[in-house]
């Protein structure tokens, strides 16, 4: 599980990589190809980032991608609201770990919104 540290370089990994966001989304799994309508996306995978643990749901791309969406820059990554272990959850069985993995991320991404959205 990753700790207080862990998120936070993740979170200076994932703005490095992709550039700073407004806003966050986290998507449900029934929600995978919104990222195909973001403009000039920038992505980083899960297995990029030390520490971070793996996608193991059908449906979730694994990875954050930032992009611009109605002249918005967002961070976008997917998670899952039925208790499997997501990287959102950052634990086993849905359990959390400081904050939470991406949710620790878009914390410390400092992102002024974040929005989920479930299908």
């Amino acid at each position: 599980m990753m700790d207080f540290k862990d998120i936070k370089r993740a979170a200076s990994l994932v703005m490095h990589s992709c550039g700073p966001a407004e806003a966050a989304v986290i998507l449900g799994s029934g929600l995978g190809g919104y990222e195909e309508q973001l403009l000039n996306p920038v992505e980083i995978g899960y297995d990029e980032i030390p520490g971070f643990p793996a996608s193991t749901v059908s449906g979730h791309a694994g990875k954050f991608i930032v992009g611009t969406i109605r002249d918005r820059r967002v961070l976008v990554t997917w998670c899952c609201g039925d208790g499997r272990m997501t990287s959102v959850c950052g634990g086993e069985g849905g359990g959390s770990s400081m904050g939470c993995g991406s949710v620790g991320i878009f914390f410390f991404c400092d992102t002024a919104t974040t929005e989920i959205y479930t299908e």
